[in-house]
Order: structure tokens, then sequence, then C-alpha cells
């Protein structure tokens, strides 16, 4: 196993904070940061671990989708 994959096996059925830079990342599919990110939200949708963030973790994601002008963007962060 690597790194992601034993982190979120030791996350399983934890709740886990996720943080702005992640949800930042996962939708601009950040070519740093895009293959240890998308496991964790992988994780998260499978309901392997539970996540959860804040309304300023939210908020500072919409930023750029509202600057670009991208309202789908927009509604998939809500």
């Amino acid at each position: 196993m690597g790194k992601i994959e034993d982190a979120i096996a030791r996350m399983v059925g934890h709740r886990v904070y996720l943080d702005t830079n992640v949800f930042v990342y996962f939708l601009d599919r950040n070519p740093d940061y895009f293959s240890v990110v998308a496991p964790i939200i992988e994780a998260i949708d499978s309901g392997l671990i539970i996540g959860y963030t804040g309304d300023a973790a939210v908020a500072e994601t919409l930023v750029k989708p509202y600057q670009i002008g991208n309202p789908a963007l927009v509604e998939s962060v809500k």
C-alpha cells in the first residue's frame, strides 16, 4: 500500500476535517496534489471515512468559481 492508502486505512470510520486546499486541489485537478486528495474524496464518497468542513472553507473554495463566472462549478461545491 502507498502512503495515502495507509492513511485512509487508519481513518476508516473516523471523522476527518477537510480544509480549503483539499477542495481546491480536487476541483482544479491540481497536477501536483490531485492524486493525493482524490482518494480521500473517494473514501468519503464511499462512506469509508466521514468528511466534514467549515463554512469558511466552503466560502474560500467558492471564490475562484465566482470570479471566473462558472455557475456549474459553484453548484458542484454547494
